[in-house]
C-alpha cells in the first residue's frame, strides 16, 4: 500500500494526487498545532494594578534582562513565563521597581516642591498602603494583598470623630482560604503599623468577601454567638482527637469513629463574699475631746473619749470566666475485630463485651466523663462498610494538593500525546481509503482486480464464468462491445501484464 501511495502521489495525474496532498498537509498541521499547544509556556502574573508609568518601568527592566513579557489588563499588569518568574522578580527588585501594583515610601524619593499638604497626606497614605501590601504578600502562602486605610485627620477645629480604620483583602495561593490565625497576625501587623489604629478596627477579608475578624461596634450578640460556637467546636475536636489517639493503637486506624458533644457555660460570674466574725471585735472609730475651763474656779479640764466598735468582717471577691463545661456526651463506634480463618482469609468477628467495657472506660477517662455532672457515653460495636485496614501513604498515595499539582503540570503533555495518536490514526485511515479508491479507479472500465488476478485458466486464458470472460459472475449480462474496450485500452497499456490479459480475452471472444 505504501508503494501505491508513492506511485499515486508521484504520478503525473493531478486530480488523483490532490486528496493525498490535502490529507498529508492536514495531518502535519494538526500534529504541529497539538505539539505547540502541549509545549507552549505557561504565563503567570508578575504584577497587576499598576499605573502606566510603573508598567513601563517594568517592561523596560525586563527587556534589559532579556526576559519575555506580556501586557495584561489593558496595560495595568505584566505577565511572564512561569520558568522566568523568579528571575523577573529578582530583576525588578534589583532595579528598585515595586511589584505590588502600588509604590511604597519611594514616592518621597523625588523632590516634593510645590506639593500641597493635602497631596502630601494622600501620598503618605498610598506609601503606607503599598508597604503593608508588600509585607503581607511576602508571608508564606499569600499570593497578593490589598490594603485600604482610613486615617484620622488631625485639625484644631475638627470634632473628634471615629478613629483610624483599615480593611485588608487577602488572596492565598491555589485558591485556599486564610485561617483565623493568619488573619489575626495580619490584623496585628496593620494595627501596629498605623498610628492610632486599634486592633478591633481592622477588617480582614478573603477574596470571596468573607469576613475573618471580629469588628468592634457590630452586633454584639451575633459576634458572641459565632465566637461561642467556634470555641465549642474546638473543645469537641480536641476531646475527639484525644480519644482517637488513645484507641487507634488498640482497634487500628480507620476502625473507629468518635464524636463528642460539649455543653459550655459562657456566663461570666462575679461574686463578693463578706464574712462577719462573731467572736472578734475591732475599733471602727475613736473620738477624743478635751474641755478646758475658762478660769480656775470652774475646775480642772475634762477629757471625753468615745469609741465605735464593729464586728470583724472579711470581704472576698471571685470572678469566673466563661467557657465552663456543663455537660459532656460521647459516642464511640468501633468496628469488628479482624481475624484470620483457616483458609488464610480475613474475617470480621464481633468484639467481646469485656473488651467493649474496657474501651468505654478508656474513653471516659480520656474525655473526662463525670456521671455526677450528668455526662453520658455510648460505645457500640458494628461492622464498617469500608475496609478497616489502615491505609499507609506511599509513592502512589499523594495528598490532594499533590494530585492537583501533578494534574496541572501533566494534563497538556498527556492530551497532546493522545491528540497525536488520534491524528496519526485518522490520517492513516484516510490515506488507506484513498489508496484503495485510487487503485480501483486506475483500472479500465469493466476490469476489476479480481478479474485480472484470478480469472485465467491453466493455459493463461480467462476461466469460464469470470468477469474477464465478458460477463458478470451470474452470467446474465453480455460483455461490452469491443470498440468501447479498445477506446479504454490505452489507460492500462503501461502495464504489460494487464495488456496481455486484455488481448487474450479479446482474441478468445473473437
Amino acid at each position: 500500500m505504501v508503494m501505491d501511495l508513492v506511485q499515486r502521489v508521484g504520478g503525473p495525474s493531478g486530480p488523483s494526487r490532490l486528496p493525498f496532498v490535502a490529507v498529508g498537509v492536514g495531518t502535519v498541521v494538526l500534529v504541529l498545532a497539538l505539539a505547540y499547544w502541549a509545549t507552549r509556556p505557561e504565563w503567570v502574573v508578575l504584577a497587576q494594578g499598576g499605573s502606566p508609568d510603573e508598567v513601563g518601568q517594568m517592561a523596560e527592566r525586563l527587556s534589559e534582562e532579556g526576559i519575555g513579557y506580556r501586557l495584561e489588563g489593558r496595560g495595568t499588569g505584566v505577565s511572564v513565563q512561569e520558568s522566568e518568574l523568579a528571575r523577573a522578580r529578582v530583576a525588578l527588585a534589583r532595579g528598585g521597581i515595586p511589584m505590588s501594583g502600588r509604590p511604597g515610601f519611594e514616592l518621597f524619593d523625588q523632590p516634593s516642591w510645590g506639593m500641597t499638604d493635602f497631596t502630601q497626606r494622600i501620598n503618605f497614605r498610598r506609601a503606607l498602603e503599598g508597604e503593608l501590601e508588600r509585607t503581607i504578600a511576602r508571608m508564606r502562602g499569600v499570593e497578593s494583598a490589598q490594603v485600604h486605610l482610613g486615617l484620622q485627620e488631625s485639625a484644631v477645629l475638627r470634632r473628634t470623630g471615629r478613629g483610624a480604620e483599615a480593611s485588608v483583602v487577602v488572596r492565598l495561593q491555589n485558591g485556599a482560604s486564610p485561617d483565623r490565625s493568619l488573619a489575626a497576625g495580619i490584623a496585628s501587623l496593620v494595627a501596629g503599623s498605623v498610628d492610632g489604629l486599634e486592633l478591633g478596627k481592622v477588617r480582614i477579608l478573603d477574596d470571596t468577601g468573607r469576613l475573618l475578624t471580629e469588628v468592634e461596634g457590630g452586633d454584639e450578640m451575633e459576634g458572641w454567638t459565632d465566637r461561642h460556637f467556634r470555641i465549642r467546636r474546638e473543645v469537641e475536636r480536641h476531646l475527639e482527637r484525644k480519644a482517637e489517639d488513645l484507641l487507634v493503637a488498640v482497634v487500628g486506624e480507620g476502625n473507629l469513629s468518635v464524636r463528642v458533644t460539649a455543653e459550655l457555660d459562657f456566663d461570666r460570674v462575679e461574686r463578693t463574699v463578706r464574712t462577719v466574725e462573731a467572736e472578734g471585735t475591732a475599733t471602727l472609730q475613736a473620738d477624743r475631746s478635751e474641755i478646758v475651763p475658762g478660769n480656775e474656779e470652774q475646775g480642772a479640764a475634762q477629757v471625753i473619749t468615745s469609741n465605735t466598735f464593729e464586728p470583724t468582717r472579711s470581704v472576698e471577691s471571685f470572678a469566673r470566666a466563661g467557657a465552663r463545661v456543663q455537660r459532656l456526651t460521647a459516642a464511640v463506634l468501633v468496628g469488628h475485630r479482624l481475624t484470620t480463618s483457616p483458609d488464610g482469609e480475613l474475617v470480621e468477628t464481633p468484639r467481646d463485651p469485656e473488651e467493649m467495657e474496657r474501651i468505654e472506660a478508656l474513653v471516659a477517662q480520656a474525655v473526662g466523663i463525670l456521671p455526677e455532672r450528668g455526662d453520658g457515653i455510648i460505645v457500640t460495636n458494628l461492622p464498617f462498610l469500608d475496609s478497616p485496614l489502615p491505609v499507609t501513604g506511599g509513592l502512589y498515595s499523594p495528598g490532594p494538593q499533590g494530585v492537583l499539582e501533578w494534574v496541572e503540570r501533566l494534563h497538556r503533555p498527556i492530551l497532546g500525546l493522545v491528540g497525536l495518536f488520534l491524528a496519526f490514526g485518522l490520517g492513516f485511515t484516510l490515506l488507506r481509503t484513498l489508496a484503495r479508491q485510487g487503485t480501483a479507479g486506475a483500472l479500465p472500465g469493466g476490469v476489476t482486480p479480481q478479474s485480472l488476478g484470478a480469472g485465467t485458466g491453466p493455459d493463461g486464458e480467462p476461466a469460464e464464468g469470470s468477469v474477464g470472460a465478458g460477463r458478470d459472475p451470474t452470467g446474465a449480462s453480455p460483455p461490452p462491445p469491443l470498440s468501447s474496450r479498445v477506446r479504454r485500452a490505452p489507460v492500462v497499456v503501461e502495464d504489460p501484464e494487464i495488456t496481455a490479459k486484455l488481448v487474450r480475452s479479446w482474441m478468445k471472444e473473437a
